[in-house]
């Protein structure tokens, strides 16, 4: 495996960078909220629609 740093400073600079692409896509009227809200989603409405529990496990 390749060794890996990690920098928080990048982290924050791409995830602003981020932030700055969405806030500039809604103003342009390129996006609209709810296409930014999925577009940011943590799982893609498309994959969860599709999603199944397949084995469940009693949590202690």
């Amino acid at each position: 495996m390749a060794d890996q740093s990690f920098s928080q400073s990048d982290r924050a600079r791409e995830k602003q960078a981020a932030r700055d692409l969405d806030e500039r896509d809604l103003v342009a009227g390129r996006i609209d909220v709810a296409s930014l809200q999925e577009r940011n989603g943590f799982i893609p409405r498309n994959l969860a629609r599709r999603a199944r529990v397949r084995q469940w496990n009693e949590i202690d």
